[in-house]
């Protein structure tokens, strides 16, 4: 595969290079405000699905926008449902939490430089009300992202119809640029609905592994493994955390073990085995450009970026194809050639 030369138009390349990089520095500044609007618009592209499936069942576009908020609305309502049953029954039984924490910690000592370290004298009740407050923080900034990225999330629903014949009306006289956002937006669709799925069965099997191992509150932990498996990698691992510790707390050393061991199975299996049957070569990515792209993407617009990072990478992918000097990158992110013969 034959690569663009830079040597044509150097000037045309430093123009488009400093206009990327004042879009980045852009969107890195205000990143509290287009991360969660980005992540509405993927949340709009996704539930426009639902509202066109409804449609073509010979649903009024109404009707079916109207069960499109409504189902919107509810997963909403239900996270948050599911967030405040778990914190309150979580407050209730920290005295018993506490005491489980008291009863392991002695039996832990640290080497260190000089001797060793007692976590016996540890302010164990101190430590979880500095962390409880650093969650409390987070969780207030985050409550007032989602009311953002839900308002808006509506509102691009309802306007999805209008602003595709708004896209197709302006690239009407450039058809190779309309096809190329044609292909994108379906290859973006695609990677949402696979995505979803193969997450569902990762939601599914980490809550069913978690309730099988007694941890309490599966249903949540399944739900955060379901959304957390956005972030490639990563993701699963950082959902299977907090579990991990209460069967610690709870039934000991053993019961995270084994917890740990099934968490592995299930993202073998599904990172390893199911999504690369179900999404296929077009959706595919270089892991060490998926990797980098969470790193990048991270950076510029905080965690919003994390979940964002693929979608993000896959749309630099086609804006970069829009020029000569810059269709390189675009060779260098997109799906490896299949193996001769």
């Amino acid at each position: 595969m034959q690569l663009t030369s830079f040597s044509g138009e150097p000037g045309r390349f430093v123009l488009i290079t400093a206009g990327v990089i004042i879009i980045l520095a852009g969107m890195k500044a205000g990143s509290s405000f287009i991360a969660p609007l980005l992540l509405s618009v993927f949340l709009a592209i996704l539930f426009s699905i639902l509202l066109r499936w409804f449609e073509e069942k010979g649903l009024p576009h109404r009707l079916a926008l109207v069960l499109v908020f409504l189902i919107f609305i509810a997963i909403i309502a239900g996270f948050f449902v599911l967030i405040a049953g778990l914190l309150y029954q979580i407050v209730g039984q920290i005295p018993a939490y506490l005491n489980n924490i008291e009863e392991q910690v002695p039996a832990f000592r640290i080497p260190a430089l000089s001797g060793w370290v007692d976590l016996s004298e540890v302010n164990v009740a101190g430590s979880l009300a500095g962390v409880a407050n650093q969650i409390l923080s987070g969780v207030s900034s985050l409550l007032g992202s989602m009311v953002f990225v839900v308002l808006a999330t509506l509102f691009l629903i309802a306007e999805s119809r209008a602003f595709t014949g708004k896209i197709q009306e302006i690239l009407q006289d450039r058809p190779a640029v309309l096809a190329r956002v044609s292909l994108f937006g379906e290859r973006i669709v695609r990677y949402l609905v696979v995505k979803t799925e193969v997450n569902l069965a990762t939601g599914v099997g980490a809550g069913l592994v978690v309730a099988a191992v007694g941890v309490e509150y599966a249903v949540f932990w399944g739900f955060l493994a379901f959304v957390m498996a956005y972030i490639p990698y990563v993701g699963f691992w950082l959902a299977i955390i907090p579990p991990m510790i209460l069967a610690y707390i709870g039934y000991g050393p053993g019961a995270a073990l084994i917890l740990l061991l099934c968490a592995g199975a299930i993202d073998v299996l599904v990172e390893d085995v199911i999504f690369p049957q179900v999404a296929g070569r077009q959706l595919a990515l270089s892991p060490f450009i998926v990797l980098v792209s969470l790193f990048f993407w991270g950076f510029i617009l905080g965690p919003f970026g994390l979940l964002l990072a693929v979608p993000l990478t896959m749309t630099m992918q086609m804006v970069s194809g829009f020029w000569e000097e810059t269709r390189w990158l675009g060779v260098l992110i997109g799906p490896p050639d299949p193996p001769p013969g």
